[in-house]
This record gives C-alpha cells, sequence and structure tokens, in this order.
C-alpha cells in the first residue's frame, strides 16, 4: 500500500520562503561534506532512489518548494537465508515506513532549466517474526537521500501534448548505526550514488507514458 501526500509550501511570505530555502542548501552542505569521512562500499540491492512513488506526472515542476510524505506498509509472510532458500516455519515481516520529501527549486535558470535540489528523510519500523529464535524490531531513521543537482525543464507541447523532464545526481549518505551482527538493519552503513532521469508526455490531459 502506498499513499502519496503533496503539501506545496506556496503560500509562505517571501521572507520565510527565503529562510526555508538558505536551511534546505545549508543541510545539503552539511551531509555532502559528511561523504568524504565516509567509507563506499559494494552491495548487490536495488537502488535508493525512485522506483515508483511519482507515478503520475512525474517530471512536472516549476520555481518553489514542495513537501510532501510517502507513507507504505509493507507485509511478508515468508523470510529468505542468504542462500536466497526459503526458512521454514511460520515467519513473518511486517514494514511500515514513512519518507518526508523536501523540495526547493530556484527561479534561476543557468543551463536553460532551473536548478534546485532536494532531500529524502525515510522513517522505517521494521519487525521480524521467526518461528525459530528471537523476534526481531529496528525502529528509527533510515539513510537520507540527497539530491544537490537537480536541472528541471519547463513543460514543451509536442504534438497534442505535453513533454516534460528532468536529471539530478542523488546521493543515499549513511549516518545511522549499522552492524552485520544484527538480523535487522535499517541503514545500509555506504554511500549510494545514483544519476536518475524522469520524464512524462501527457496528452489531452488523460493519457501519460
Amino acid at each position: 500500500m502506498s499513499i502519496e501526500i503533496f503539501a506545496p509550501i506556496t503560500q509562505l511570505g517571501l521572507q520565510k520562503r527565503t529562510i526555508l530555502a538558505k536551511v534546505t542548501l545549508a543541510v545539503c552542505a552539511v551531509l555532502v561534506g559528511a561523504i568524504a569521512a565516509t567509507p563506499v562500499r559494494a552491495q548487490a540491492q536495488l537502488p535508493g532512489v525512485n522506483l515508483g512513488d511519482t507515478n503520475f506526472e512525474d517530471s512536472f515542476a516549476g520555481p518553489g518548494f514542495l513537501l510532501e510524505e510517502f507513507p507504505d506498509v509493507y507485509v511478508s509472510g515468508t523470510l529468505k537465508d542468504s542462500n536466497g532458500a526459503t526458512v521454514p516455519g511460520s515467519n513473518t515481516t511486517t514494514t511500515i515506513l514513512t519518507t518526508s520529501h523536501l523540495v526547493y527549486v530556484s527561479n534561476k535558470r543557468p543551463f536553460g532549466a532551473w536548478i534546485g535540489g532536494e532531500i529524502l528523510f525515510p522513517m522505517a519500523d521494521v519487525q521480524i517474526k521467526r518461528a525459530q529464535g528471537v523476534d526481531t524490531t529496528e525502529r528509527g531513521f533510515a539513510d537520507p537521500i540527497l539530491g544537490p543537482i537537480a536541472l528541471q525543464l519547463a513543460p514543451k507541447k509536442i504534438g497534442t501534448g505535453v513533454f516534460v523532464h528532468r536529471a539530478e545526481f542523488a546521493l543515499t549518505i549513511p549516518i545511522g548505526k549499522y552492524s552485520d551482527q544484527r538480523p535487522v538493519n535499517i541503514r545500509n552503513h555506504f554511500v549510494l550514488i545514483n544519476p536518475l532521469y524522469a520524464l512524462t508526455y501527457e496528452w489531452k490531459s488523460k493519457f501519460e507514458v
């Protein structure tokens, strides 16, 4: 289950928007600076980028702020061991996750595109109940995702539809605790580097790709 809640910050006064912009950029700078002291590791897994949260009208954006929340609930009735084999018995995994997403897009267009950045802060509660062994719970902040550089192109009319696209450079920053001795970790303890390109073509306001 996934629910998207959008709350554009468009009603703020100029002074408050300026302060929020400075705070957003300052947090970006601090997180980028933390990378220099963080070891880079490799691990086979899905990338920590958008894999379908913004299903509709992705890449539609313009100058200003955006704040949105992505709550998710995931329940599994099986567990896999390190070899990919199913662990026998009644084993369940329940994950409750919510991600806070803050975006700022400036009015400047140095490359013909609005320049901006974003921060995603996930919070997770993971519970594993095993037929053999002690039940395990891990909760707290997961590794944040930082998009310090994003280029947002303005909508362009092509044929009978509208085409929009955005290019971004995203980083996952390991800031929390991690232990390979624990059965559950909500943090990866390594840096993920993910370039991202999103596009949408919408026509007649009814269909899109």
